[in-house]
């Protein structure tokens, strides 16, 4: 009854949508979406004030700096002068510990462990001690004029070769100047290669240059005890002259000749570039002195004296300083030039690439005998104490390459093992100390007494026996008890 009831009332109703029905019932339209409003404007935050040369920081890392970084521990200090950039780079310096040549182990307590200081003040040289690592510098390469048409000076690579002498620049045991003093070097010849060439063009000025530079060897033959001053102020005369020469070769970077180039300073005569055919004489007068150790103390060490002293001297004067710095790294990279065992370098006697290691030289071809040879080092070494071992407490001078100096370099050919030392770093060793004994003890005092007595005792002990040079060392330390009561045994 009740199914018939409702099939009854579907029909009356009739189906959704037709005319009979009830009318449809409409789905009410959905209002219309409002837009989403923009999110607020994020604020960027202001940038940091960094150093120059230092990128700024950021408060998201990104996933580069998140990876882990390679060490240098265990690799000696890059030199960052060592190379002439295109384009300016900011970089971040790592601080690297400076190689040490006291900190190899000895048999024996050994007075070179620990850098020394002086018995008299100033106690120490904390002007001339070099930071562990100096912060990358960017070194432009000299401007020159179009002519000659030549390249700009530029650092030599380190792995170039000078004199067949290779750089290694892994060699804990050099010193931290040492392959930056080649680089200079190789600077130096290009500079002069330059120049040579433009005053072949011109030859009036070429007569001119030349009896000028001619004119910088005699005083420093001449340097007696009465004549010294006279014959520096000629020397000191020709290289002012040289600044004032009007010449086509333009300015030049001395940073290029420099170990650790100095930061501009106010007041400076010279900050900027300085003319090139100066750092050409001077480059010349270096080559004067070495050559006047070479020759005129190779058998009379005490002739390095007034030698040293006027080139410390010279190189001291405010007139030649740029930057308020010496430009004494032009001698010290002509020293390295000839003596490398005072930086450091060791080598085979035995071998052709030894010997050039050691500075042994040729002539035409054919290698000095052994004599001719030591009788060289002897002069160079004598020269080095007598550039080193000089009082400047008194002066108003900076002293340029003081003697903390003199002091790594009898410490690098003592630290040298035994099975790689030569007859040339006995010869050096004793020209070092001989008559200088004095300036040494005054300087470092019973420092330099037990100094000695590692040089002079313990390491020609464990030469090979019949060594005469080794064993020279030995007689000079006996020499020194007899003559003026130094006893180092």
């Amino acid at each position: 009854m009740e199914l018939d009831e409702l099939r009854l009332k579907k029909r009356a109703i009739g189906p959704k949508g037709t005319a009979g029905g009830r009318k449809a019932r409409r789905i009410p339209k959905i209002p219309p979406r409002l837009p989403t409003p923009p999110p607020p404007p994020v604020q960027k935050p202001r940038p940091s004030q960094t150093p120059a040369g230092q990128p700024p920081s950021t408060n998201t890392p990104s996933s580069d700096s998140l990876k882990p970084q390679p060490t240098s521990f265990g690799q000696p200090p890059a030199t960052t002068l060592n190379h002439v950039q295109q384009k300016p780079q900011q970089q971040i310096s790592q601080p690297t510990p400076t190689p040490n040549p006291f900190s190899q182990p000895k048999p024996t307590p050994n007075p070179f462990s620990q850098p020394p200081t002086q018995s008299n003040p100033p106690a120490t040289f904390p002007a001339q001690q070099r930071p562990a690592q100096a912060p990358p510098t960017t070194i432009p390469a000299p401007t020159f004029p179009p002519q000659p048409t030549l390249n700009p000076v530029q650092p030599v690579s380190q792995a170039s070769k000078t004199n067949g002498q290779k750089v290694e620049s892994s060699a804990s045991h050099l010193l931290p100047e040492t392959n930056r003093l080649l680089e200079i070097h190789g600077n130096l010849k290009r500079l002069r290669k330059y120049i040579n060439a433009g005053l072949e063009q011109d030859p009036p000025f070429k007569k001119q240059i030349g009896n000028l530079r001619r004119k910088l060897k005699p005083p420093l033959g001449q340097l007696t005890q009465n004549s010294k001053q006279n014959q520096r102020e000629k020397i000191v005369n020709i290289l002012l002259e040289s600044l004032a020469i009007p010449n086509q070769f333009g300015l030049c970077d001395p940073a290029m000749f420099m170990l650790d180039p100095p930061e501009p300073q106010e007041g400076a005569r010279y900050n900027g570039e300085m003319p090139s055919l100066f750092i050409y004489f001077v480059s010349h007068f270096a080559k004067a002195v070495v050559g006047q150790w070479a020759q005129e103390a190779s058998t009379k060490p005490t002739a390095a004296l007034p030698i040293g002293v006027a080139a410390v001297s010279i190189f001291a004067r405010p007139d030649f300083l740029w930057r308020g710095k010496p430009l004494i790294d032009i001698l010290l990279a002509k020293i390295r030039h000839e003596c490398p065992v005072i930086f450091g370098l060791r080598g085979n006697e035995k071998t052709e690439e030894g010997r050039a290691r050691l500075g042994w030289k040729r002539e035409k071809g054919v290698w000095f005998d052994e004599q001719s040879h030591m009788d060289r080092m002897t002069g160079l070494g004598a020269g080095y104490a007598s550039l080193c071992l000089r009082d400047f407490s008194k002066s108003t001078m900076k002293h340029p390459w003081p003697p903390t100096h003199y002091w790594q370099a009898i410490a690098v050919i003592v630290s040298t093992p035994p099975n790689e030392t030569s007859s040339t770093q006995y010869t050096v060793l004793k020209a070092l100390i001989n008559e200088n004994e004095g300036s040494f003890l005054k300087f470092y005092g019973s420092a330099a007494r037990a100094a000695l007595r590692v040089a002079l005792v313990d390491f020609p002990s464990q030469a090979p026996k019949g060594n005469v040079a080794a064993a020279s060392l030995q007689v000079l330390a006996d020499q020194m008890a007899q003559n003026g009561g130094l006893r180092v045994r």
